[in-house]
């Protein structure tokens, strides 16, 4: 539906004055007689335009009629445009709750896959149990022996120099005794 408001540059409230003042002005500008040859089609089309649209806003009676049917356009496009909106809002919807729906047999089959396997699991986590109790106890057991070598060696230490001492204190006494007896 042509708007004949923009047509005539005018507000929809435009008094009959207004409207007639802004036709003169534009079918003055508009008028096939005074435009240049290659602008005469543009200029034709525009000038019935604004003829058209001065003829419907002049008449109080086809004005009205036109605003009634202007008003029920707006309300259709409007409510159209509304529609349009809501349905890609629910197409929208739509898609996620397929996405939804998706990932749900993603995780059912998820979930057969574990159920269906709960016996290697189960096994896997019990030879994993062996595995860890039996790296622990030999852990424990290095540990030990680590630790008795290490007690060994200190033990060795204190044999050592005790066994050092001994040997001095005979060294000092063959040796006293060599010169004592010496004579």
């Amino acid at each position: 539906m042509k708007n004949y408001y923009d047509i005539l540059k005018v507000s929809g409230d435009a008094s009959p004055s207004e409207i007639k003042k802004s036709f003169r002005e534009l079918a003055r500008l508009y008028h096939p007689d005074t435009r240049a040859n290659q602008e005469v089609e543009s200029a034709d089309v525009a000038f019935k335009e604004i003829n058209e649209a001065y003829e419907v806003l002049s008449d109080c009676q086809l004005r009205e009629k036109y605003d009634a049917e202007r008003s029920q356009y707006l309300f259709e496009k409007e409510l159209e445009q509304f529609r349009t909106a809501k349905m890609e809002q629910v197409h929208q919807e739509q898609a996620k709750a397929v996405d939804v729906l998706e990932e749900l047999d993603k995780l059912k089959s998820l979930w057969h896959n574990i159920r269906g396997s709960k016996i290697k699991l189960a096994a896997f986590g019990i030879g994993l149990f062996l595995l860890l109790t039996f790296a622990f106890l030999l852990i424990g057991y290095i540990w030990q022996v680590f630790s008795e070598i290490h007690q060994a060696i200190a033990e060795a230490s204190i044999l050592t120099r005790a066994i050092g001492s001994i040997l001095f204190i005979f060294g000092s006494l063959m040796a006293f005794l060599y010169f004592y007896t010496r004579d």
